[in-house]
């Protein structure tokens, strides 16, 4: 006897008698990226009909002056798709700077604390091998 669960749209997951179906949490988690494309979906076509209603004189001018529905059309369509193009790269490449800044300070942090762990551990290792106490007034190993 076989069992399938559902866990996307398109993906079947093939379960044993014995296995258990995945927790609610879990299948929660697999169908939150449809949620947020559907979501996202919605809120395109609504910025679409504001922008159309927003220029609805606009583009009655252009047909009094004689400009076919397909062309205006097509005017309308590249004027959406070079905005949505530039935001693209301007958002693409602020992204990847942050990510980048983020990455490199992480990175200096982790290195950083390395170099002050192993300098931490030699000052101790000249210490002992000198057997002097340190300096009582300042009792830190930096000179």
């Amino acid at each position: 006897m076989v069992f399938f669960e559902i866990t996307g749209i398109f993906k079947r997951t093939v379960l044993h008698p014995l296995q258990a179906p995945l927790p609610v949490s879990e299948s929660v988690l697999f169908r939150l990226p449809l949620l947020i494309v559907m979501i996202m979906a919605v809120m395109v076509n609504y910025i679409n009909h504001f922008i159309i209603r927003q220029r609805a004189k606009e583009f009655a001018t252009y047909m009094l002056l004689g400009m076919e529905k397909d062309k205006l059309s097509l005017v309308f369509l590249l004027e959406l798709s070079v905005i949505g193009l530039v935001c693209f790269l301007l958002c693409a490449a602020l992204g990847t700077g942050i990510f980048s800044a983020c990455c490199v300070e992480i990175l200096s942090i982790f290195f950083m604390k390395r170099k002050i762990y192993k300098l931490q551990i030699v000052e101790l290792i000249r210490e002992k091998q000198r057997k002097q106490p340190l300096d009582a007034d300042n009792k830190t190993f930096w000179s």
